[in-house]
């Protein structure tokens, strides 16, 4: 069924001091181009209408437009705007619709409020976790914790999250009673290292036992180590096997570092006992050299993969380290953190004990603060 236009009547539009647009006029857009009667209505004409002495859109002649509200698409508005006679804008520009019929009133616009909305205008609803906010007219962004919320602009709001380390995941092992096991400590009456279910062989000597103190638990220190002594070493026995999950901790604490100097501490094929440089065979070792940088070492018959762990060494630090083989991958953990990981070169068939081997050459002196070496693997 055909569909009329709808004439304007009324507004009655007026300054703030109560001056009225005497014979002022109105122009409106259409926002978009519509359809009617099956007739195509044009947006980007802009029309007329006018208003008599008291503000009024003039009766006669009668001004007319089509009501949005039958027009198609829906959701169509006019933009408008109010002219004084001498062309001053005096009113919007607005959004505004025209709706019903025969005639519209329009002193009853609300300006920039729409009359007919399909679906119609909803209220936001502001919710936390499924309830409702306390505030359902104010939302304010609140920097929490290691979240922060940045207005962009434009009505845009971005959020950055400031992510702490996670701490490492260390493979667990079995306690003692299902797994293999054993402990190195600092001995007073031996004069070195005490054995928990471990045997040793002894290379050199040159150190002595230290009881605790506020720095350290107790210790063994292989003293003013130089380039005279035979290399020292240490080893227990051969009783973990690659082929299992291995765990291994010790301590390192550097007094004073010599240019050739050369410390490892962990796990080899090498018996120390044979005077035997324990990197020269199968090995999970921790390495601080003469210019105290700590490496791990991970080998397989005298081949190794030296891999930094990012630490230079400083006189009278203690470094906590450990050390993990699982699956074929090497972790090196230094006071807690991850430092390395290695997954070449890595031993997979012959069995390994503790060992402790330190070496200089050339002049100065080398020293070494140990507090414990510890090593554990799972059983079958």
């Amino acid at each position: 069924m055909a569909v009329s236009k709808v004439q304007l009547t009324g507004g009655a539009f007026q300054d703030p001091q109560g001056n009225v647009l005497a014979n002022g006029y109105l122009k409106m857009v259409l926002s978009s181009d519509e359809e009617v009667n099956d007739s195509l209505i044009c947006s980007g004409i802009e029309i007329i209408i006018n208003l008599d002495e008291n503000g009024n859109v003039v009766a006669s002649p009668a001004q007319y437009v089509w009501g949005n509200d039958v027009m198609f698409p829906v959701n169509s508005y006019y933009r408008v705007t109010g002219y004084t006679t001498e062309g001053q804008i005096g009113f919007g520009p607005n959004n505004q619709q025209v709706v019903g019929g025969p005639t519209f009133d329009t002193g009853t616009w609300v300006p920039n409020s729409v009359i007919s909305w399909v679906p119609s205008p909803q209220s936001v609803a502001f919710e936390v976790a499924g309830s409702p906010l306390s505030s359902q007219t104010v939302v304010d962004y609140v920097n929490t914790g290691n979240v922060t919320f940045a207005d962009n602009g434009s009505g845009q709001i971005s959020a950055s999250v400031v992510i702490p380390p996670v701490p490492p995941v260390i493979p667990s092992l079995p306690q003692p009673d299902v797994a293999r096991y054993a402990m190195w400590i600092p001995n007073s009456a031996f004069g070195g290292w005490e054995q928990v279910n471990d045997n040793q062989n002894t290379v050199g000597g040159n150190g002595t036992w230290n009881p605790p103190d506020a720095a350290d638990g107790a210790y063994y220190s292989t003293g003013a180590f130089t380039s005279s002594n035979s290399p020292l070493g240490w080893n227990g026995t051969r009783q973990f096997w690659p082929g299992r999950l291995l765990n291994f901790k010790t301590t390192m604490k550097m007094s004073s570092l010599a240019a050739g100097g050369n410390l490892l501490i962990g796990l080899s094929e090498a018996l120390c006992g044979n005077n035997v440089d324990p990197s020269t065979m199968d090995c999970l070792l921790f390495q601080m050299t003469g210019a105290g940088v700590l490496n791990l070492v991970v080998g397989t018959g005298g081949t190794n993969t030296a891999v930094p762990l990012g630490i230079t060494a400083v006189s009278g630090t203690r470094y906590q380290l450990q050390l993990t083989l699982s699956a074929g991958v090497v972790n090196a953990y230094v006071n807690g953190l991850l430092a390395a990981t290695c997954s070449t070169n890595v031993p997979t068939s012959n069995t390994m004990a503790i060992n402790y081997w330190l070496k200089v050459s050339g002049g100065g002196t080398f020293t070494d603060i140990t507090e414990y070496m510890y090593a554990d693997t799972a059983t079958p």
